[in-house]
């Protein structure tokens, strides 16, 4: 399983649910749930981004990782009934599938297909906590900014005349956020790779050039 901590393009659906669930809408920047506080619900998202992360009690963040339409949230607290892990924030407008912990269970448990496809949604998400972990403890802005954009293009991207064209648009914000660095330097960091012919944007989009591609 390839390790990445922005998890776009899942393959859950509103038709595993059978119906189930409610259809929530909500604009960027909204709080969905926080940390250390009971949650009913694992969601579905059907469109959009949202943004997991770690709160400490002075109101640090640590960003966790990214979810884009088709993955879950909430879906580990829902074995245990434990409080949440982690806050999660609508990175862009979303639309969500809100489904009880109750009504989850009753679903996955009796097709093993789904079992087996949640186990694997936590095991993706595993591997996004460790990749953090190590590139919070052994890499610097660029660095980490690097390895970013090369995990988009692997898992986004198509093959063009001057290299690989990652197909999802993020700002620097975002960017910045999964890096764990500010707005401001994350900007820094992508025009340095510009001047320096690393990648190049065009219609919006990022193209990691071919001399950069070939290290993918």
């Amino acid at each position: 399983m390839n390790q990445s901590l922005w998890l776009e393009r899942g393959d859950w659906a509103h038709s595993h649910f059978s119906g189930q669930g409610k259809l929530l809408t909500f604009p960027r920047e909204t709080l969905l749930f926080q940390q250390d506080t009971v949650h009913p619900y694992v969601y579905l998202v059907l469109e959009g981004r949202v943004r997991v992360f770690l709160l400490s009690p002075m109101g640090a963040e640590r960003h966790l990782y990214i979810v884009g339409s088709g993955h879950l949230l909430g879906e580990s607290a829902a074995w245990t009934e434990d409080q949440s892990e982690y806050c999660a924030t609508a990175s862009s407008d979303v639309q969500l599938l809100q489904i009880t912990k109750h009504d989850f269970f009753s679903i996955i448990l009796n097709d093993l297909a789904l079992t087996k496809r949640v186990l694997s949604s936590l095991c993706q998400k595993q591997s996004a906590l460790l990749l953090q972990a190590k590139l919070m403890s052994f890499s610097d802005v660029e660095q980490r900014v690097l390895t970013m954009l090369q995990q988009l293009a692997a898992s986004y991207g198509i093959k063009t005349s001057i290299g690989l064209t990652i197909t999802i648009p993020f700002t620097h914000q975002e960017l910045a956020y999964v890096v764990g660095s500010s707005r401001v330097s994350v900007s820094y960091v992508m025009n340095s790779l510009q001047e320096k012919g690393e990648i190049v944007k065009q219609n919006g989009l990022y193209t990691l050039l071919t001399s950069r591609e070939q290290t993918v």
